[in-house]
C-alpha cells in the first residue's frame, strides 16, 4: 500500500485491483483508481465496463508502457468514453473524506464525491516459499512474478529458459 496523507484517514472504501478483479470486494459508482500501468488500465476498463465512473491517476508519464504498442494503442482507445478520466505525471498532495487533491502534468485538480479507491500499483513478489525451498539445498531458479512483478511475456520467456537449463 502506498503511503500517502490521508489515504488511511478517507471515508472511502479501499482495495486492490486483484480484489476487485476477482470479485472479492463490491465498487461503488464513482471510482479513483491508483496507477495507471497494464494494471491499473485494464482494471479501469473493467469497471467501466461495468458503468461505473473512473478516474486514473498515474504518477508516472507514459500509461501501460510495459505493454506492446498495439495492446496499449486498443486499450486506451476502450478507454476513450466520458465515464472515464486519465492523468498523468501526477503528484498527489491529501486524500480527503471523498476524493483527492493532485497536481498533474497540466496543472491542479480536486476530485470529490467519490466512493471508492483501487489501489494499482506496487506489486510485490510473495517469497516466504523460496527461503523454505533454499533450505532444503535442491536446485532452486526463481522465475515470473516471484521474481518481480511485471509482464507475463517475461515469465514464459523465464519459465522456457529455465526449462531448456535442466
Amino acid at each position: 500500500m502506498p503511503l500517502i496523507k490521508g489515504l488511511f484517514q478517507t471515508a472511502m472504501d479501499i482495495c486492490t485491483m486483484v480484489e476487485v478483479l476477482e470479485g472479492q470486494t463490491a465498487v461503488r459508482q464513482k471510482v479513483i483508481v491508483l496507477g495507471g500501468a497494464q494494471a491499473g488500465l485494464l482494471t479501469t476498463d473493467f469497471l467501466a465496463e461495468q458503468g461505473k465512473t473512473v478516474v486514473v491517476l498515474n504518477r508516472r508519464s507514459p500509461f501501460a508502457e510495459e505493454m506492446s504498442a498495439n495492446d496499449r494503442y486498443y486499450l486506451r482507445e476502450r478507454l476513450k468514453r466520458p465515464s472515464v478520466t486519465l492523468y498523468k505525471e501526477v503528484v498527489i498532495e491529501s486524500f480527503t473524506a471523498g476524493g483527492v487533491n493532485f497536481r498533474h502534468a497540466k496543472g491542479r485538480a480536486e476530485l470529490s464525491g467519490f466512493q471508492t479507491v483501487v489501489i494499482a500499483e506496487g506489486s510485490e513478489p510473495v517469497r516466504e516459499t523460496i527461503n523454505f525451498l533454499k533450505k532444503s539445498n535442491l536446485p532452486l531458479q526463481i522465475i515470473g512474478d516471484a521474481k518481480s512483478a511485471r509482464h507475463l511475456m517475461f515469465a514464459v520467456s523465464e519459465g522456457e529458459e529455465a526449462a531448456r537449463a535442466l
